[in-house]
């Protein structure tokens, strides 16, 4: 590696590298899920990060491979549509005359609208595109070969192959940006890909100064940068995220009736049910847990100051919401599905009955300062916590 990337920094490192702040934090697209949407956790970890004064970056082979699923997922869905809606036509024909106007499937699109948006989340976020450097095909046959990290052998029964030449490219592209730093600069990267916490990555990682650090999941590396958050700060902000889980409990009933429209209906119920949900009929939060603000600016927090928010300022909040339903359920008969299986059987209508059950769902929500106080809650967004 020392061919592609210089030559290795030697120092002595008189203060421990987990003391200090990181200087550089990389996302991978497992982590930027939804992207160019923001991830229900991430502004919270940019707010640390960035009260710390830590870089943030985007590989750009991840944000290509998020631009890539984007598109695709694009396409799929208008290909549903079209799908669907040639059912209903064929279901009512000569009876109702649907007309429906259908979308395009239209790629270009579909990419031009990712790039744009994503470029505005990166400049609101002060993220930055790190580019991939030219890499030598040599290189890369030989490692693909030899299986070395983050190459990796694979198998679908008894066939088998080779994957992990985009890993491969991101994690050059790091390894090259994180030469700009000085030797004792924390670099961190966040991927839940199990291949960059494998210990055949060690030796490719091992000779690099500065180190990159690898971490898990966004909550992994918030622990960490709270660890780097004065305690004056850690107070403020932990009575500021109390003071607004008790107000959001005080409004539950309106907070709910915000809730409920942005909820999909095949979220419903959990993994692994037989029932499917057809209409809501009763709901009520339990409570909320979990609530944190993403984090004023810099100027407005220890050391620079007191903590403080502005009068009329938005701020964005982040909870879990556990929520008690009732509704109307459909059973899935699969037993029935089982035995008319190839004959001549009718399976009984789908069964119909109220069902109560309960679910917890990540919250994004926004709030605004008046006097001193946050209040004026508005659901921003709603996602399903799956376990």
């Amino acid at each position: 590696m020392r061919a592609l990337f210089g030559d290795n920094h030697s120092t002595s490192r008189g203060i421990e590298m987990a003391q200090l702040p990181p200087k550089r934090i990389y996302f991978d697209s497992n982590i930027l899920h939804g992207w160019p949407r923001m991830a229900y956790s991430l502004p919270w970890t940019i707010g640390l990060a960035h009260w710390m004064k830590a870089e943030l970056f985007i590989p750009q082979t991840v944000e290509d491979e998020l631009e890539g699923q984007f598109v695709r997922g694009g396409g799929e869905a208008i290909r549903q549509v079209h799908s669907a809606f040639k059912k209903l036509q064929n279901h009512s024909r000569e009876v109702i005359d649907f007309q429906f106007d259908m979308p395009d499937e239209d790629e270009d699109g579909f990419t031009q609208s990712f790039r744009k948006r994503s470029q505005a989340t990166k400049d609101q976020y002060k993220i930055i595109t790190v580019p991939q450097p030219e890499l030598p095909t040599k290189l890369l046959l030989e490692m693909a070969i030899k299986r070395e990290a983050p190459f990796e052998e694979k198998s679908i029964g008894d066939k088998k192959f080779v994957t992990g030449l985009q890993d491969t490219a991101i994690l050059f592209s790091i390894l090259a940006h994180i030469k700009l730093v000085s030797p004792e600069d924390r670099c961190i990267f966040v991927s839940a890909d199990g291949i960059f916490h494998s210990s055949e990555l060690e030796p490719l990682l091992s000779g690099e100064a500065p180190k990159l650090e690898m971490y898990r999941s966004l909550n992994l590396l918030s622990e960490h940068l709270l660890e780097f958050v004065r305690g004056e700060l850690r107070a403020e902000w932990d009575k500021e995220s109390l003071d607004i889980e008790h107000a959001l409990t005080t409004e539950k009933d309106a907070i709910a009736g915000q809730i409920l429209p942005l909820l999909q209906l095949s979220d419903l119920g959990g993994r692994g049910t037989w029932k499917s949900v057809l209409h809501v009929t009763f709901m009520q939060i339990r409570d909320f847990r979990y609530v944190r603000t993403e984090l004023p600016e810099s100027g407005n927090i220890p050391p620079w100051s007191h903590y403080k928010r502005h009068e009329g300022e938005i701020v964005k909040i982040s909870a879990v919401g556990s929520i008690d339903f009732k509704a109307l359920t459909k059973a899935i008969d699969f037993f029935s599905a089982m035995l008319s299986a190839g004959q001549d059987y009718v399976p009984e209508p789908p069964k119909i009955e109220e069902t109560s059950f309960f679910q917890s769902f990540n919250l994004s929500i926004t709030g605004t300062v008046h006097e001193g106080k946050i209040g004026d809650f508005k659901v921003v967004s709603v996602e399903a916590v799956k376990y």
